[in-house]
């Protein structure tokens, strides 16, 4: 990916989020979030057929990054029960958290990757009260 394809990718999402405080996904337009970025329509298009398709993309992308990090924790400590139950926890509270990207997320339905995540990694007996979703 170039600089250009990498800043335009940030400032998209930048804007992704600043709308997302103000009003839910299926709300916002494409002209809305170009007009913010300060991009053009057809280099939304270029790259996405819809917006649909672009919050795929970012909850693949958050996913993705979940993963990666609790690949890195199993390289250095290992495969443990407690391992695998802390990179949840920690992912679950940091999406929980997301002010911008919870509801995207929810959204695109990618809440039930997490729900299944957490049901095969933490017991039933584990599960506290402010990892459940709404």
């Amino acid at each position: 990916m170039s600089r250009k394809e990498a800043y335009t990718d940030m400032v998209m999402l930048e804007s992704l989020k600043s709308l997302l405080e103000k009003k839910p996904p299926e709300k916002i337009s494409v002209t809305e979030l170009c007009e913010l970025a300060d991009i053009n329509r057809a280099t939304f298009y270029a790259r996405y057929y819809s917006l649909d398709q672009y919050y795929a993309k970012i909850a693949e992308d958050y996913v993705h990054s979940v993963m990666d990090k609790a690949s890195l924790e199993i390289q250095s400590v290992g495969v443990t029960h407690e391992t695998i139950k802390n990179t949840v926890r920690e992912s679950l509270l940091v999406f929980k958290n997301s002010p911008s990207l919870y509801p995207l997320i929810r959204y695109v339905d990618n809440v039930r990757i997490h729900k299944h995540i957490y049901a095969k990694a933490i017991s039933s007996q584990d599960d506290s009260p402010q990892l459940r979703f709404a």
